[in-house]
């Protein structure tokens, strides 16, 4: 790797980590070390003469006091930094300081517990050279304490009572400092795994959070749907009867007084109606900020004897068959399939002329509602071609029906005519 590889690497560790902790590892790793310096101090100074008296004078050389000391304690200042790095060269220092038998054993102990729960809970979990290092130490430290004991000099010991006493304090020694640095090891492990759980846990929270505000989008991008279908409906359809029949209203008016009459009723209706829906659109808008949504009074199955009659105001022919019985059907069912029949009496108006038949054929059974709108043009009027832009409608319809697990076609008849074909479940 690069030097710069290594420098983003370092940069990036120290920004996970935060100041905060790199202080604390800095500040407790030199207190460690002037803790050991202490203990060199007292040792080779105050307390030299009385480990002579004693029969233990302290034969090792100052240099490598210092040495092993530094070695063991001074890396703890980047503990968090490079975990393994540093297990390995307090590892080194503790093999060296060990049997070269350096007798300063508090800051060293403390390093030792110290690297060990800094590896478990900061290394790289499958990082083998962790474990094997910790292996090494561990070892390192059982064959210290297994060599370190000796009551040879204790007078009044037989031979029996030299070896149990000896042999007691050694496996005594030994169990205490490996239960000890396994303590250390299992505890950071255990942090390590509560660090990457509330991590996970953090990870969840915000992917819930971003899929709750996903959630909330599409919900608004539904409604705004639903509410885009409504208004097409309502205006598509009222408007669409209003131009036809005012159209019819202007070209009869001067030799038909009546129809004229009957056809601006039928706007004036209509546009009454129109006014209505859109109030009520309104409405529900309003109440939409409270939570309500288009939850107020919708068209219904029975409604659709109105709107045929309606149409036939206009002078559509329409004519409705229904077979098999109607059984129960949600609100939201109902009125996609009113929808759907609006829509193509409107088109059938549009384009096929206020003379046109419209053949309208209802279908229950036991597994599915099919509804049939077939439009013919009256013999000598010319049905229109619907423009390239115009097709909303028809997609209005198509995701009506979509939404309840159906299914729609439309396709042009051979005689001129034009047909809406729908399937939903029931």
């Amino acid at each position: 790797m690069t030097a710069f590889g290594l420098r983003a690497r370092l940069r990036e560790r120290i920004r996970r980590l935060g100041r905060r902790s790199l202080l604390f590892d800095v500040a407790s790793g030199t207190l460690i070390t002037l803790v050991g310096l202490f203990g060199v101090w007292l040792l080779t100074g105050p307390l030299a003469d009385v480990y002579a008296k004693l029969g233990r004078p302290i034969d090792t050389p100052l240099g490598l006091m210092l040495i092993g000391t530094v070695g063991m304690t001074a890396p703890l200042v980047v503990r968090r930094l490079f975990p393994v790095s540093v297990l390995a060269v307090i590892t080194a220092a503790y093999l060296l300081v060990g049997f070269a038998r350096v007798p300063e054993y508090v800051s060293s102990s403390i390093a030792l517990l110290v690297v060990v729960y800094t590896v478990g809970a900061y290394a790289p979990r499958h990082a083998r050279i962790s474990r094997a290092l910790h292996v090494v130490l561990v070892t390192g430290v059982a064959v210290y304490q297994l060599t370190r004991a000796d009551y040879s000099s204790v007078q009044g010991l037989d031979p029996a009572e030299l070896a149990l006493v000896t042999l007691y304090d050694r496996i005594t020694a030994v169990m205490v400092t490996v239960i000890a640095y396994a303590f250390a090891w299992i505890l950071g492990d255990a942090v390590r795994r509560s660090r990457e759980r509330q991590a996970e846990l953090t990870r969840r929270t915000a992917e819930l959070a971003e899929a709750n505000r996903t959630i909330g989008r599409q919900a608004v991008a539904d409604e705004r749907l639903r509410i885009a279908r409504e208004l097409h409906d309502v205006v598509a359809h009222h408007v669409s009867v209003m131009g036809l029949q005012a159209g019819a209203a202007r070209r009869v008016l001067d030799r038909d007084r009546d129809t004229a009459v009957r056809a601006l009723h039928v706007v004036e209706d209509t546009g009454r109606r129109a006014v209505d829906e859109l109030q009520r659109l309104l409405g529900m808008l309003r109440g939409g900020e409270h939570g309500d949504g288009l939850d107020g009074p919708q068209p219904r199955m029975s409604d659709l004897v109105t709107l045929v009659g309606r149409m036939r105001d206009t002078g559509l022919d329409v004519r409705v068959r229904t077979s098999g019985a109607q059984p129960p059907l949600p609100a939201g069912v109902e009125l996609s399939v009113y929808r759907v029949v609006q829509e193509a009496l409107t088109n059938a108006l549009k384009h096929a002329g206020s003379s046109a038949r419209v053949d309208v054929d209802l279908e229950y059974s036991a597994e599915q509602l099919r509804l049939a709108v077939r439009s013919r043009a009256a013999p000598g009027a010319r049905r229109t071609t619907p423009r390239p832009d115009a097709g909303r409608g028809l997609i209005g319809m198509q995701e009506r029906v979509g939404m309840h697990g159906g299914h729609l076609s439309t396709h042009a008849l051979g005689d001129g005519g034009f047909e809406v074909l729908a399937t939903i479940p029931v």
